[in-house]
């Protein structure tokens, strides 16, 4: 059975009805009243009137760190093309493309194609060779498993 980790909170005393007040019908204009007046009353209380200071110091807060993150891009791109040396990693890209291109050309290429054919070709005779190896393997597993059982049968 669970137990209370936190004590219940005091009874309330302040009803609107008190226990020596007698419960009485109310009619609809009176029902009215009290619903429209509770309703008046919340409503100053819920809704201040207007922006706070806090909402516009949020905004401006948001907006700041918005601006301060693309100005640093900004600024970082820009200094980078404007500046009078290249991009060393640029650079590197661009000759290895260059010597990407130099090395397979289009007669590489079918080379190249000739080459995977002829390796898929021993790849699928060194899968055959396996297969028949393992196929031996279980043949030779099931003589021996054949003659241990027949040999503790008739001991």
């Amino acid at each position: 059975m669970p137990t209370r980790t936190h004590r219940r909170p005091p009874r309330r005393h302040d009803r609107a009805v008190h226990d020596d007040e007698t419960p009485r019908v109310m009619s609809s204009e009176e029902k009215a009243a009290l619903i429209h007046a509770h309703h008046a009353a919340r409503q100053r209380h819920a809704h201040p009137r207007g922006w706070g200071l806090g909402y516009y110091v949020g905004i401006t807060a948001s907006c700041l760190v918005i601006i301060t993150g693309w100005w640093m891009t900004v600024g970082t791109n820009l200094r980078q093309s404007l500046s009078d040396q290249p991009d060393e990693a640029a650079q590197i890209l661009q000759t290895n493309l260059k010597k990407f291109r130099e090395g397979f050309p289009a007669k590489n290429i079918e080379t190249g194609k000739q080459q995977i054919k002829a390796n898929v070709d021993a790849m699928k005779k060194g899968y055959d060779q396996a297969v028949q190896e393992q196929q031996a393997f279980d043949a030779m597993a099931k003589k021996i498993q054949e003659m241990t059982t027949t040999s503790t049968k008739s001991n």
